[in-house]
């Protein structure tokens, strides 16, 4: 028997004439379709917009919805297998109508949900063909939550929500279209949307089937949609000619595709994030190997923030032909043997760790934002993917690992422009995998690197290969330098003025190693400050004190003196070289030189100077203080702090003058600074509030002081002296 298409607006009158709606049964599921997780947003979104695009570009285009199955229950028709799509359907038809304002438009088809009693009680009140709704000045949802008939009890019920979050879905791809019955309604009546329908009773079928049929009911989830598209795809443009069964992506992809992904499907027991994961990646990858454009850079933006989005559009051949000899080499691979640690990047303990990392959602099985693998992630996947495939050589391969490695942990990749410079570098460093020597460090120090991405890294990169290959003891001791946990492979520092002395390199180095560990500064060169009051202390120069010099023990901020500025760094040098004389550094005259400023302007500099490092200003102060100039005066905070108590003017009379005059016992503030119990000449805040024969009083950061807002500064300053 020829299988008869129908559309929504004629199946009733034309299947069961006297019948007068759809219903969805008691043992039916929720209205899955409108969840308001990522997942179902997306397709939900790309099911609507398919409908909507058949609808606009009929007769030229229209769209098949397959079977449906059911059977006829008195006047109603009991929709077994298709409920979501008929649903959805349903709902476009409704907002059509509505949107028309003609709701009898609808007068033949009616819906009933009896999942629930809410449901059922909100879908007959929509179907009834009375009720009209205006869409004018609100979106759907609120429109109909604001209506008299809607109870609030409704909200709650999830096949509800799901109905009014399609509506809003209908409404935004809709909004700002001039819907029209000749555009809009005239080719749903005639064809533009249309299903098959299978009675289970008129074809002698079992309860048995029609329990199989509602346990399959569940609509195909995104990434098996999208298998069957890319499927297609690859049939479509012959991606796959003179290629066995067994060995075609068809075959794979339900095989051992399948199992590679299986191993890591974590407590929800499908694999669909993580396949999905990988396509997506993927695709991010193949976009930054193309030419550069703002559209490659939003593509992989929308691919980082939601993998479901991957389409089998974004892949061309060549990137079909790496995505299967990605998985070909993990699906084979027992065990990838890396012995270089690569911190964050690889979990040691799993023996697909790169794989595991780069498919990973923290999140998923939740309706929370995904949260996979990171730029740095996915750049390290693509360059040690291709590296294992095309690389056996042990040595080979971790002399690789370990230049990209500090390349990734010491570059910025956080955004898509930053991947797309990483993935173009790691695409130019893996072109020695195709030389007749593949060793990075050979290639690096005879090569100019083009790409101009983390320049500051790849330079140092070069410094190191050309003293490695000029002499193989250098190896060792870079490598050893480069495993410190803080430093993380950026040992410039260690390089600078050691070019032919390994000797000096290595006694640097075991200098470095004693100051500090993964957290910053060992708590032998924290306490008392010594070592950043041991670096100030060795500044001859003014202008050391700008851009943003941090004073403070944290691996963050030494990193930045390390790497940002080679002004600081020959200072730090001399530390590494003096070790043992960083007590007396804190301890000498100030070696500032006068820079063409005033005598008055020079004394206040050597006299700030002096109070950072001779002090215990540095002590007792938070960390992260920033040195700044405002309002005439030198002063430190942390950046953008409102907080008054994390704000301490350097060198002002007023530090003297209220020391001396607590030390005396006739003036009191809570604003003095303390170390270890003991009472130091500074205070915090801008301005300083204190007492004196029993009145209150301010002395500001201007040097005005004042009682009750009046100035008094002149009697004040007597009681001083």
């Amino acid at each position: 028997m020829e299988n008869k298409k129908y559309t929504l607006l004629n199946f009733l009158k034309s299947e069961y004439s006297d019948a007068i709606s759809f219903e969805i049964p008691i043992i039916q599921r929720d209205y899955a379709q409108g969840r308001s997780d990522e997942r179902s947003k997306e397709i939900r979104k790309t099911f609507l917009g398919s409908l909507i695009a058949a609808v606009e570009n009929y007769p030229q285009k229209n769209i098949e919805l397959d079977f449906v199955y059911g059977k006829r229950n008195k006047n109603k028709v009991y929709l077994l297998d298709g409920q979501q799509r008929i649903t959805t359907l349903y709902l476009l038809h409704w907002y059509l109508a509505q949107r028309l304002q003609k709701p009898l438009l609808l007068k033949d088809v009616a819906l009933s949900y009896r999942v629930r009693q809410y449901a059922d009680e909100f879908t007959q009140k929509i179907s009834d063909k009375s009720t009209q709704i205006d869409f004018t000045s609100s979106i759907p949802s609120q429109a109909i939550c604001n209506c008299t008939w809607f109870f609030d009890a409704w909200k709650h019920d999830p096949t509800v929500k799901g109905m009014l979050n399609t509506l809003d879905t209908i409404h935004e791809l809709l909004k700002d279209k001039k819907i029209s019955e000749e555009h809009y309604w005239q080719p749903l009546e005639e064809g533009a949307v249309t299903f098959y329908w299978l009675d289970l009773e008129e074809h002698q079928l079992t309860d048995e089937l029609y329990l199989k049929m509602n346990a399959r009911g569940k609509q195909l989830s995104n990434f098996e949609n999208f298998k069957a598209s890319l499927v297609k795809r690859i049939a479509d443009n012959g991606w796959e000619k003179n290629i066995q069964e067994k060995d075609s992506f068809s075959f794979k992809v339900d095989t051992i595709y399948t199992d590679l992904f299986w191993e890591y499907r974590g407590e929800v027991n499908v694999i669909d994030y993580e396949a999905t994961n990988f396509f997506a990646g993927m695709a991010m990858i193949g976009y930054a190997l193309k030419e550069n454009s703002e559209a490659q850079q939003k593509r992989i933006q929308e691919l980082f923030n939601n993998p479901l989005s991957v389409r089998v559009e974004d892949f061309e051949k060549s990137d079909f032909e790496r995505l299967t000899s990605y998985l070909d080499f993990y699906s084979a691979v027992e065990k990838i043997s890396i012995e270089t640690e690569l911190w964050k990047y690889y979990n040691t303990d799993n023996k697909r760790g790169l794989f595991e990392e780069f498919i990973k959602d923290e999140n998923k099985g939740t309706e929370k934002k995904y949260d996979g693998a990171t730029y740095p992630q996915r750049v390290l996947f693509y360059a040690l993917s291709e590296l294992f495939i095309k690389v056996k050589d042990k040595a080979i391969r971790e002399n690789f690992i370990r230049v990209v490695r500090n390349i990734i942990e010491n570059a910025t990749i956080d955004s898509a422009q930053t991947f797309i410079g990483a993935i173009k570098l790691m695409k130019e460093l893996l072109e020695v995998l195709s030389k007749e020597v593949q060793d990075i460090y050979s290639y690096l120090s005879k090569t100019d690197i083009q790409s101009n991405f983390a320049s500051y890294q790849v330079a140092q990169e070069r410094q190191k290969a050309e003293r490695i290959v000029a002499n193989l003891e250098w190896k060792d001791a870079i490598w050893e330098a480069e495993d410190h946990p803080m430093f993380k492979g950026d040992i410039g520092f260690l390089l600078l003025e050691t070019e032919n002395d390994l000797s000096l390199f290595k006694k640097r180095y075991e200098a470095a190693k004693e100051m500090f560990d993964e957290n910053g500064v060992k708590d032998k060169y924290k306490e008392n400050a010594l070592l950043i009051r041991a670096l100030v202390s060795r500044f001859d120069n003014w202008g050391l004190f700008w851009d943003s010099l941090s004073l403070d023990s944290s691996s963050e901020t030494w990193k930045r003196f390390l790497r940002t500025d080679k002004r600081w760094v020959k200072y730090f040098v001399l530390l590494l070289d003096y070790e043992h004389k960083l007590e007396q550094f804190i301890t000498e005259d100030s070696l500032l030189e006068d820079e063409y400023c005033s005598e008055e302007d020079f004394k206040i500099r050597v006299k700030t100077h002096t109070n950072l490092y001779q002090t215990e200003l540095l002590v007792a102060i938070c960390e992260k203080c920033v040195f700044h100039w405002r309002y005439n005066n030198y002063i430190l905070y942390p950046p953008y702090s409102q907080n008054e108590k994390n704000k301490y003017i350097v060198t002002n009379e007023r530090n003297e003058k209220l020391a001396q005059g607590i030390a005396k016992g006739i003036v009191k503030t809570e604003q003095q600074l303390e170390v270890n119990g003991k009472k130091i000449p500074f205070f915090w805040g801008w301005n300083v509030h204190f007492t004196y024969d029993y009145k209150e009083y301010v002395w500001w950061y201007n040097g005005q002081i004042t009682q009750n807002g009046q100035d008094c500064k002149d009697e004040l300053l007597k009681i001083f002296e």
